[in-house]
């Protein structure tokens, strides 16, 4: 199975054999079996489309949220690609024919799929008494649909989640890359469905990526879509996470603290080596974290903000969304605190006292946050949150974290599996901070040296070190947000779509998935493209660990700065040789060869060439060509 689910609410007598985990979910099948009118033995397949002619309608109620209202038009468009046939939508059952039911309902209820046995992005998909049901939990106070907005959407929509597997799985549907060039849709005679019940849940709660498209143009994004609202369905469709554990980040200037209390209280911005306070600087303002007065600032800002009151209230000129969204309140230093640090003597006692050294303030910056969310505690749900990133990466000493406290923690990640000393410390760090916030702690992680030019043109594949990192970190976090910088959507896509059914799923065999992406997005070109990616991704090992007593040694300066990754010189003389490039160049060719009579694959296979290819070749040819000059 190309989506493998990670656990099962009921079993599926056909399709999927899925063992079941838990007592509680072992009951709630057999009180299922026991109500049902009839078991699943007795029932039968139900066939929804036939030679083009349509045997089920699709039901959602006449008042369903607009998250569910879209699932619908989704199901309809793809399910009508697929087998030819038109699908109604309809608020009430046909009096003939089989009714996909989506959504929440009275009648769904009947049949026990409760919304509680379902984490956030959970669904159900149920086929039973010869309807099919489709259900997750979808936000009902939501008057917008998905694709209305130029954001990412993050109402929560379970129900999509599950038409979005359904046509996976049942109708062999991809969604690849973004645009109709990523899209691969089989053509069906026949869709026939299994009886039985299935519940899926995500292992990681928080799945993100960064840097994508049209978001932060990659410069090659036109070839895919020329619409944002493409790239957010695009994610949308991989399982983009709805969870809001953690947003923001280098916040503090967002406060707007030199405009407000630069004059009348200096106190507040952090002392330098010549006596000035940092207000104002060309990166902004930075804050003495130990003076009082900065904590009790943030919390007057973020009880103004939890309890709806103006940002002119505070003197802001407005609530910035970096710092202030929902029910959360990010407070984290700006970044680059390093090279203003607080110079006063209660900063520099506090460090001394705990042993750390002048790269590391976690045990000043810490204590400060953790005032902040203790004055807001008693606002129900409401949270500060804000990232474990140096110059605060370390757990803090002599400090209690509250619960209401979220930490996204900054490190490497999958690319540190390269460097073995390096993991073992990252994963040391996760540990202990995971015991302090008691499991509930995301990652920021890191795949984002080819950003930096020569390497730019270099492909940053790693889905197997990808695979590892998410099993080994399982049991210690709630999920990641993957900083993916590298310059182009042809470079990054394989490992987007990837990355994103791991952080569902990390149990899922990598290999399998890969092998579903070629087969599905290259058909008889399948085994060239293939073996070119098995060859960037060892390649791209080598480039990362091409020094290896130059590596960074040290957790604090890991983050996207490989000091053993190679040069130029190394590059083009020792890794993309001559050799390589002649072969990069005969599976491309190959594989057009191979796809000819198919449009859509040939053109997947020139966007390599044209945006990675072609693009390496010319920076190698530019390098020599200067060497010779």
């Amino acid at each position: 199975m190309f989506w493998k689910p990670n656990a099962a609410c009921a079993m599926h007598p056909c399709r999927r054999m899925h063992i079941l985990s838990g007592l509680s979910v072992m009951v709630f099948v057999l009180a299922w079996m026991i109500s049902s009118a009839s078991t699943l033995h007795a029932q039968s397949p139900v066939t929804l489309a036939r030679d083009g002619q349509t045997m089920a309608s699709i039901v959602v109620q006449e008042n369903a949220p607009a998250a569910t209202q879209f699932a619908a038009t989704e199901l309809q468009k793809f399910l009508s690609l697929v087998t030819g046939a038109t699908f109604e939508i309809r608020h009430q059952p046909s009096d003939s024919g089989s009714s996909i039911f989506l959504g929440y309902s009275p009648t769904v209820e009947k049949h026990g799929l409760t919304l509680d046995k379902l984490k956030p992005d959970g669904f159900y998909q149920a086929l039973i008494n010869g309807n099919l049901y489709l259900v997750g939990r979808d936000d009902p106070s939501d008057k917008f649909m998905p694709v209305d907005r130029d954001e990412l959407y993050d109402k929560e929509h379970g129900t999509l989640n599950a038409v979005y597997n359904f046509l996976e799985q049942e109708c062999g549907v991809r969604w690849l890359m973004p645009g109709e060039i990523g899209q691969v849709i089989p053509k069906l005679d026949v869709l026939t469905i299994e009886p039985g019940i299935h519940c899926e849940n995500p292992v990681f709660t928080d799945r993100k990526m960064d840097y994508l498209g049209h978001f932060l143009k990659f410069k090659d994004i036109d070839d895919f879509t020329d619409s944002r609202m493409e790239m957010t369905l695009w994610l949308m469709r991989q399982r983009w996470t709805t969870d809001n554990f953690q947003r923001g980040l280098h916040s503090t200037d967002r406060f707007e603290f030199g405009k407000r209390f630069g004059q009348s209280n200096p106190e507040y911005f952090a002392l330098q080596k010549d006596g000035q306070r940092a207000i104002n600087t060309r990166r902004g303002s930075y804050l003495c974290w130990s003076e009082p007065g900065v904590a009790k600032e943030f919390i007057k800002d973020a009880r103004a903000w939890l309890q709806g009151q103006p940002p002119q209230s505070r003197g802001l000129s407005e609530w910035s969304a970096n710092c202030f969204t929902k029910n959360q309140v990010c407070v984290d230093p700006n970044d680059a605190y390093k090279h203003y640090a607080c110079q006063c003597d209660k900063c520099t006692a506090i460090q001394k006292k705990y042993g750390a050294d002048a790269k590391d303030y976690s045990s000043v910056i810490w204590p400060a946050i953790v005032e902040v969310a203790r004055g807001i505690e008693d606002i129900k749900g409401a949270y500060i949150s804000t990232l474990a990133y140096p110059p605060k990466l370390f757990t803090p000493q002599a400090v209690q974290m509250p619960s209401n406290v979220h930490v996204r923690l900054c490190i490497t990640g999958a690319p540190s599996i390269y460097a073995p000393d390096l993991y073992r410390q990252e994963l040391a760090l996760l540990q202990q901070w995971s015991k302090l916030m008691h499991g509930n702690l995301a990652l920021f992680t890191y795949q984002n040296i080819s950003r930096f030019d020569p390497l730019e043109v270099a492909m940053e594949t790693m889905p197997r070190a990808t695979a590892q990192f998410y099993r080994d970190t399982k049991p210690y976090i709630r999920g990641a947000r993957i900083l993916r910088a590298g310059t182009q959507m042809t470079t990054n896509m394989l490992d987007y779509y990837i990355a994103m059914r791991l952080l569902w799923n990390p149990d899922q065999s990598v290999d399998e998935l890969l092998d579903d992406y070629f087969l599905k997005g290259y058909g008889p070109a399948a085994k060239p493209v293939a073996e070119l990616y098995e060859r960037l991704e060892s390649l791209w090992q080598t480039i990362y660990t091409f020094y290896p007593n130059l590596q960074a040694q040290d957790v604090r300066y890991a983050r996207g700065k490989r000091q053993g990754a190679a040069k130029e010189q190394d590059l083009w003389n020792k890794i993309y040789t001559d050799q390589q490039l002649t072969q990069f160049d005969h599976w491309l060719t190959e594989a057009q060869q191979l796809a000819q009579g198919s449009p859509q694959i040939q053109a997947r296979i020139s966007l390599l060439r044209k945006n990675f290819y072609d693009p390496l070749k010319a920076k190698r040819d530019q390098f020599f060509t200067r060497q010779q000059n």
